[in-house]
């Protein structure tokens, strides 16, 4: 059997794998309405909340604007792949408490952005307190800029 060369196992195995991930993002994207334009668009708006809810939340840190844009990328980016995921989970301890009440959106958004602070190190928030406390935050702002929209 011949050996294969790095670039053949790169190839192989790496390249498809990208291939769904940008097909899957922009699939996203595209969902939306906005195309990837709708995407960087909804990515600078959320840099700019991060930003801004960073300057007024004396427990929220993070280092500039390209710090913020940094959280919005990673922030979406591990809510597209873990979200479903930990909205099963927290259905199945909950008993579907949480499914029944609403909350489970919210509280994946709670534990995306705890994530999200272990992961880029310009970003930080002090507990989870202040964490619910951003997310609420973020929620609310959200859903006025979807309202009005």
């Amino acid at each position: 059997m011949p050996q294969r060369s790095h670039y053949d196992h790169f190839h192989h195995n790496f390249l498809p794998t990208m291939q769904l991930f940008q097909e899957t993002i922009l699939l996203q994207a595209d969902v939306g309405g906005g195309g990837l334009t709708g995407l960087l668009i909804s990515l600078l708006v959320n840099a700019l909340i991060v930003f801004v809810l960073a300057k007024v939340l004396p427990a929220v840190h993070v280092t500039g604007f390209k710090g913020a844009l940094i959280v919005a990328v990673v922030f979406a980016v591990v809510n597209f792949l873990l979200s479903w995921l930990l909205g099963v989970i927290l259905n199945i301890a909950t008993l579907g408490i949480t499914y029944v009440t609403g909350i489970t959106s919210f509280l994946v958004m709670v534990i995306v952005l705890r994530i999200t602070d272990a992961l880029v190190s310009s970003f930080k928030i002090d507990g989870w307190l202040w964490t619910f406390i951003f997310a609420l935050i973020i929620a609310v702002i959200n859903f006025f800029l979807v309202g009005a929209f």
